[in-house]
């Protein structure tokens, strides 16, 4: 059996012929507690060989030319300073709490469409002694969970932000997980504390039920009550970080070695190209390095800082704009310096080689799955501002599914939605939605004279609706039948004493009880106690005497002729139901909608 490097819970179940909740059962990790959670390719491998199945990995064979790296000596390592990722639900005040340590009360905050952080920032605030720390601000909103995880285990301190009036939340709670994941120190800032609504006890007590034991009650988690409004314990927490990373003792290679990092945001910009925020993590980075992450290289032609100046040197726990990749690089992965372009060359091309095959088997497994299954499909081409947004909308757009209908992103992009996204939406009947990206005059032009839709959001919480309320219409609409009104059946007749030439003889004379019956209605015949169904269909004739009528109210007595049923019993009751249809809401998970 072939195992990609992307692999759901439900595509391993359908290859070992398995139900999903036997391979969630088998697996017995948390992440994988959903049919759509990725799972890591060695837990996959592990599992089909518990099956007993030959395992081949997909990367086999694509074996990178990376370049082989010198051993450190020890006295190259220099203190650096400690990364800090600040962590917690969406709109609990982690970037105002970052304004104000950063003394900048119209910086990030008024810049963030929809009031939430949609990419990951980073800057460095200097605290008492010479020393610094790094900030990464990172989004609350349960689309960026991956850039979310990024930010986690990229950094030496986990800053848990909760709102005093809020309390703990489903991010707050997925923030803990990534926390104790990387196994960094964790620093609690209860924020909002101001407001007269706020609740300091709960939310202690509330974070005790997932093991955050503050260090009054015998924890390692150090707790800051904090306003960003008033200024209350902002000092107090950046003395909480700078006791947790002193006790770190942090350290990084600086002389001697080339300069490694992490790509933590990328995008293309119209009139720089392809900008890059790094954060350092070895070595010296310096203009005219090559560079070269995931499967985009280039030469660094310019270091920018938060503050928009130009650099000549980043150091390691520090972070920077990189200004110089020929393509936008993937967030997220490594970035490495190298010693000659001929060698980052190789190595990115060794890397696209292997990213186009594994892009290519997932869009076979996605068409599979949803043709294999009966599915109807919501076709999608996304574009989006960064590298960063762009991933985790695909991540997390690709995992609106349930039993009947799914996402397919059938082409995704950086920059500006372009005449080539249009020409790729017609060739696969999908629609186009830009997330933060311009949308040119003459390509809305040509997207509205090929019938192609066109949405851009500016906040993630829309795109979400949006696609949830397409792919609602894609499901089958739920039959509603309304009641009209009854009939008690007492006596039944044959027609003219002889056999219709349709073969029915029977007609129903009938008293109304309740309602209208009519020619529009669906009628059911009633039997029994148990009140069981033995006909639902249409009605032939409604006849008040000798005269057919299309309806009868009421109090009323009729005879009726049903279409294709003529066993009436005296005792049934007919009732009659108007249907009508009604769209159904999409539900993401293996249910019904």
């Amino acid at each position: 059996m072939v195992i990609p490097d992307v692999i759901t819970v439900q595509q391993l179940a359908q290859a070992l012929q398995m139900e999903s909740e036997e391979v969630i059962e088998r697996l017995a990790n948390d992440a994988y507690s959903t049919p759509v959670a990725l799972i890591d390719p060695d837990d996959a491998e592990l599992l089909v060989l518990e099956a007993g199945k030959i395992v081949q990995r997909l990367t086999d064979g694509f074996a990178e030319a990376e370049p082989e790296r010198a051993e450190v000596p020890l006295e190259s390592f220099l203190p650096r300073p400690a990364v800090v990722a600040v962590l917690g639900h969406v709109d609990h005040g982690k970037t105002s709490l970052l304004d104000s340590l950063r003394q900048d009360q119209t910086g990030l905050a008024a810049a963030e469409a929809g009031g939430i952080t949609q990419k990951i920032g980073a800057f460095s605030v200097a605290v008492e002694g010479g020393a610094s720390l790094t900030f990464l601000d990172t989004p609350g909103h349960e689309a960026f969970g991956a850039m979310r995880a990024r930010g986690a285990h990229a950094t030496d301190i986990s800053v848990l932000v909760v709102a005093a009036d809020d309390g703990v939340m489903p991010q707050t709670i997925e923030a803990i997980g990534l926390a104790r994941k990387a196994e960094t120190p964790l620093v609690v800032a209860i924020t909002k504390c101001d407001k007269p609504e706020a609740n300091i006890q709960r939310v202690k007590e509330q974070l005790l039920q997932y093991e955050v034991v503050s260090d009054e009650l015998g924890g390692e988690d150090l707790f800051v009550e904090v306003s960003a409004v008033t200024g209350q314990g902002l000092e107090e927490l950046q003395d909480a970080i700078a006791l947790q990373a002193e006790m770190l003792n942090l350290e990084a290679p600086v002389e001697g070695v080339n300069a490694e990092g992490i790509i933590i945001e990328a995008r293309p910009d119209k009139g720089v190209g392809v900008v890059s925020t790094v954060l350092l993590q070895a070595g010296t980075l310096q203009p005219g390095a090559i560079v070269v992450a995931g499967s985009s290289w280039g030469k660094v032609r310019r270091l920018v800082d938060e503050q928009g100046v130009s650099i000549s040197e980043l150091y390691p726990g520090a972070a920077a704009e990189v200004v110089g990749f020929k393509e936008v690089p993937p967030v997220g992965v490594e970035m490495l310096q190298v010693d000659s372009e001929r060698i980052a060359k190789q190595v990115a091309e060794r890397r696209k080689q292997r990213e186009d095959s594994l892009r290519m088997h997932a869009r076979t497994v996605a068409a599979q799955r949803l043709a294999g299954d009966g599915m109807r499909a919501l076709r999608l081409v996304i574009k989006a501002d960064s590298q960063g947004s762009l991933q985790a909308l695909c991540n997390i757009l690709e995992q609106q599914v349930n039993d009947e209908v799914g996402v397919h992103v059938v082409h995704h992009g950086v920059g500006a939605i372009s005449p080539s996204d249009i020409d790729k939406a017609v060739a696969a009947e999908a629609g186009i939605i830009g997330f933060s990206v311009p949308l040119p005059g003459k390509v809305a032009q040509q997207a509205k004279l090929r019938d192609i839709p066109v949405y851009r959001h500016e906040v993630v919480y829309n795109i979400l609706d949006h696609v949830r309320e397409d792919l609602g219409t894609l499901l089958e609409p739920e039959v509603v039948q309304d009641y009209q009104g009854a009939a008690d059946i007492l006596e039944v007749f044959s027609i003219n004493g002889r056999r219709r030439r349709d073969g029915q003889s029977n007609a129903a004379g009938c008293k109304v009880i309740d309602g209208v019956l009519g020619d529009a209605h669906i009628f059911k015949v009633i039997r029994g106690e148990e009140q069981e169904v033995a006909h639902c269909g249409t009605v032939k004739e409604i006849r008040h005497f000798k005269d057919r009528v299309t309806s009868i109210s009421s109090g009323h007595e009729c005879g009726i002729m049903l279409e294709g049923f003529d066993q009436f019993k005296v005792g049934d009751r007919v009732e009659a139901v108007l249907e009508r249809q009604v769209p159904r809401v999409f539900i993401c998970g293996d249910q019904d909608s």
